[in-house]
C-alpha cells in the first residue's frame, strides 16, 4: 500500500526524531498518522491532500511534547484546517488528558483532579496555593442544588498545591460557545454537561501548567503551536 507522505517520513525521520524527548516512538506515531489519514478519506476533509509542511509540524510537535496521537489514548487529535492562504493543512489539538500527561511527564504536576461545587455544599476557597475546604453534605444531586462552579486541584512536582477555578457563569459561557459552534451536537448540550464542566476546569488549570512549561526552551515552539486561547 502506498501511504501519502511516505517520502517526507523517510527523508525527515532523523531530523524530526532528533527532537524526540523520549516519551513516544516516532515509528508508531507515523503508523497512527497513516491510519488517521486513510480514515479521513471517508470524511469531508481528506488529510492526504494537505500541505506537507503541516504534516512535518504535526510530527515535530508529537515528538517534542511527547504526546501520542494513538486514538485509544485520547491524548491528542489530528484534524484538517485551512491556512491563511486557504490551503488545506493538518493540525493537532491536545485534549485535556493530553494536557495532564504533558504536565506530568515534564515534572510540572504529580496529579490533578477536578471537582464541581454545588449550592448546598460547604465550600471555602482560601487561595490558589491553599487547600480548598469542600464538604459534600449529600450524594443526592437534587439535595446538593445547582452547580455554582468548580475547581481543579493540582499537586505540583514540589508537593505544593495549585488550584484553578471557574464560576458557573464562566462554565456556562464556555458551554454556550461550544453549543453554538457545534450547532448543538456536543456533550455540553445534554446529560454529560457536568463532565464537560470538569473538562473545562482541567483546561483552565492547564493554562497555569503551560506557563511553567514555557521555562523549557526546547518546548516553546510546540507549546505555541498547540496553545488554545
Amino acid at each position: 500500500m502506498n501511504f501519502p507522505f511516505s517520502q517526507l517520513f523517510s527523508e525527515s525521520f532523523a531530523k524530526i526524531n532528533a527532537k524526540n524527548t523520549g516519551f513516544v516512538d516516532l515509528n508508531e506515531e507515523i503508523k497512527h498518522l497513516n491510519t488517521i489519514i486513510w480514515k479521513s478519506k471517508q470524511s469531508g476533509f481528506d488529510l492526504a491532500q494537505v500541505q506537507p509542511y503541516s504534516v512535518y509540524e504535526v510530527l515535530e510537535t508529537i515528538v517534542t511534547l511527547g504526546i501520542s496521537i494513538a486514538p485509544s489514548k485520547k491524548l491528542a487529535f489530528v484534524s484538517g484546517a485551512l491556512d491563511v492562504c486557504g490551503n488545506p493543512i493538518m493540525t493537532i489539538t491536545i485534549g485535556y488528558r493530553g494536557e495532564i500527561a504533558l504536565a506530568t511527564q515534564f515534572n510540572i504536576i504529580r496529579s490533578a483532579s477536578a471537582s464541581l461545587v454545588f449550592e448546598n455544599d460547604k465550600f471555602r476557597f482560601l487561595g490558589t496555593n491553599q487547600e480548598v475546604q469542600h464538604m459534600i453534605t449529600s450524594l443526592s444531586s437534587e439535595q446538593r442544588g445547582k452547580c455554582s462552579g468548580g475547581y481543579c486541584r493540582a499537586v505540583l512536582a514540589d508537593g505544593e498545591i495549585l488550584n484553578a477555578t471557574l464560576s458557573i457563569e464562566e462554565m456556562d459561557a464556555i458551554g454556550s460557545t461550544q453549543i453554538e459552534n457545534m450547532q448543538g451536537q456536543t456533550p455540553w448540550n445534554g446529560i454529560w454537561r457536568d463532565e464537560m464542566r470538569k473538562v473545562a476546569l482541567y483546561r483552565r488549570a492547564s493554562k497555569d501548567w503551560r506557563q511553567r512549561l514555557y521555562s523549557n526552551p526546547a518546548l516553546i515552539n510546540s507549546l505555541i503551536y498547540t496553545d488554545v486561547a
